[in-house]
């Protein structure tokens, strides 16, 4: 609420600051009090704490650089759920990240960077797929490479 901080009578409302916190902090699934230390927090919630100050804002463009990277399942599954009604409202999302199912997930489009450098955009979802998008990203087909996975 930095610069947006609601006032009664010249002075901080707390009791509608505290309100408003809670709302949106409810809206991403969390049951935290909004009176926290963040030093009480784990990772994953701090995380959501600070993407639900970015929400709280209204911004009508909003940027995740990797927001899963210590989220839990259940953390992932209500952020998505919010990034798909900020979609919905008409909010343009950036998501930046490396895990290709998140990518596949939440895309309209796909915009490849590659050291700093525009490489390519997927505009149309139903002609991309994982070896595009991956030759892309690394600048040559790695088709005929044998994978070994290991659990």
């Amino acid at each position: 609420y930095l610069g947006q901080l609601p006032t009664k009578m010249g002075m901080v409302d707390r009791k509608l600051l505290r309100y408003e916190s809670s709302l949106q902090l409810a809206h991403l699934g969390l049951d935290i009090d909004p009176d926290t230390p963040l030093k009480y927090l784990s990772i994953g919630q701090w995380q959501m704490v600070e993407i639900a100050k970015a929400l709280a804002r209204n911004a009508k463009i909003i940027a995740f650089d990797e927001p899963t990277s210590s989220l839990s399942a259940r953390e992932i599954e209500q952020l998505f759920r919010v990034i798909r009604e900020l979609r919905a409202e008409g909010r343009v999302i950036l998501y930046v990240s490396h895990r290709m199912e998140e990518i596949f997930a939440l895309s309209d489009a796909i915009t490849v960077f590659k050291d700093g450098r525009y490489v390519r955009t997927f505009d149309d979802m139903a002609q991309v797929n994982n070896d595009s998008l991956v030759q892309a990203m690394v600048g040559r087909n790695l088709g005929g490479y044998l994978w070994l996975y290991a659990t």
